[in-house]
């Protein structure tokens, strides 16, 4: 502790009461823009000169770091000043005795820089007097100027009273069990909310009618589902009341139609890689007489339940909590064990079909996943079952199950069977 002068040093008594007064360094004055002969001045809310003096020298430690803050950085933008919150916040949480003054001298300190725009805005005069309440007018102030609000906003955090969407987002996707598309998809989604509001507390169901509109101009509603799902989440995830996302989502922008991939077409894709690019020729192959989306192909699996009849496992993925297990087409047996044997990895198999389609003329409403289509309509002019056919795609049907049993083949299996090899595709090539 820097020795003092004198025991009553940097204070000042006014109507009995004591204040902190003290100038600022040079330094801090010109980074702060203020006058050459500007003070610091704080009331410390006590008429006791003992407990005046323990309060002074408390302020002076964490005013000198924070000159020190601002001296290094150059002034304070809100990210760090929330995250020295936050920091205050865990320490007073894991330690509150030891920890709680610190806290509560800090937001004293922000509580004061709100003040001080309240006096620049002219609602208060120097020592907080005026034709207003001083709270009021420290609340207009952080209505009003940006510079306020930001110290309110690192206050609310300090004290738990709010959080920030930000900092719970990431602690949301460090720890939730999600596909590694999901987490991409939902970290989009959150840096869209980010760019309109920074805390919790700020969203309400007619600001997030509001968001949705303004995001309904550019995003399809397919989007607007997807992050609306992420914001929902994230909401449950703080115990927050989620129901303010419950509302009717409309777009002006239509989204991309994905067409199907037609018979001529299987077989062009196929003649046009199958000596290029063999390994797409097989993912192509299993995409076609599967379903399977792009990461399900890419990670599949192959087993044998009884000689001569085997499943393919497709891991689960989007809302799919589980595998999907179904039969595998005796066509693609041999394409399957290949592709297993060394596959290409998701990004290289979405860039090297991408480059394939193109190249043949496809436009962009057909896709990898138009595959998933092409199979659903197979189901459908084969007349199977509703049931079977949403199963084999991987809906969820409590009264539909099949998969591996252990060597035998259950009533449901052989009917899943039979609806697989219905599948035909004019114009396959079986090998290479």
């Amino acid at each position: 502790m820097p020795h003092m002068r004198n025991k009553n040093h940097h204070l000042a008594q006014r109507k009995s009461r004591w204040y902190l007064r003290i100038r600022y360094p040079k330094k801090v004055r010109v980074i702060l823009g203020l006058q050459p002969d500007a003070e610091y001045e704080v009331t410390l809310e006590t008429g006791d000169v003992r407990e005046a003096r323990k309060a002074r020298d408390a302020r002076l430690v964490i005013i000198r770091k924070e000159w020190d803050r601002i001296c290094s950085e150059a002034g304070s933008d809100e990210s760090s000043l929330i995250k020295q919150a936050l920091e205050l916040k865990k320490r007073t949480e894991g330690n509150p005795a030891a920890i709680e003054f610190d806290r509560n001298v800090q937001v004293d300190i922000w509580r004061d820089k709100i003040r001080d725009r309240a006096f620049a805005l002219g609602l208060i005069d120097k020592y907080g007097a005026g034709e207003m309440d001083i709270d009021v007018a420290e609340d207009i102030a952080a209505s009003m100027d940006p510079e306020a609000k930001k110290y309110e906003n690192a206050i609310l955090v300090a004290i738990g009273e709010s959080v920030p969407i930000s900092e719970a987002s990431e602690r949301f996707l460090g720890v939730c069990d999600l596909s590694k598309s999901t987490i991409a998809n939902y970290r989009t989604a959150y840096k869209v909310l980010l760019s309109e509001y920074s805390y919790f507390n700020e969203l309400d169901k007619p600001s997030v009618r509001d968001l949705f509109n303004k995001l309904g101009q550019s995003l399809t509603k397919a989007t607007l589902h997807k992050y609306r799902s992420a914001y929902r989440q994230l909401w449950e995830f703080e115990n927050l009341p989620s129901d303010i996302w419950e509302q009717k989502i409309y777009s002006r922008v239509k989204g991309t139609k994905r067409n199907r991939f037609a018979d001529e077409d299987y077989g062009r894709l196929l003649i046009e890689c199958q000596h290029s690019n063999p390994q797409l020729f097989h993912a192509i192959r299993i995409a076609a007489h599967t379903g399977g989306r792009l990461a399900e192909v890419t990670n599949c699996s192959l087993v044998e339940v009884v000689e001569g009849t085997y499943f393919i496992i497709l891991p689960g993925t989007k809302n799919e909590q589980s595998n999907r297990e179904i039969p595998c087409h005796s066509a693609i047996v041999d394409s399957v064990k290949v592709w297993c044997a060394n596959p290409l990895s998701t990004k290289d198999l979405g860039r090297d079909f991408t480059a394939l389609k193109k190249k043949l003329g496809y436009s962009d409403e057909h896709v990898f996943h138009s595959f998933r289509h092409s199979f659903t309509h197979k189901l459908e002019m084969a007349e199977i079952p509703l049931n079977i056919a949403k199963k084999l795609l991987g809906h969820k049907l409590a009264d539909v199950t099949f998969g591996l049993y252990g060597g035998r083949l259950g009533a449901n299996e052989k009917i899943a069977i039979r609806a697989i090899e219905s599948i035909r595709w004019q114009g396959d090539i079986v090998r290479i």
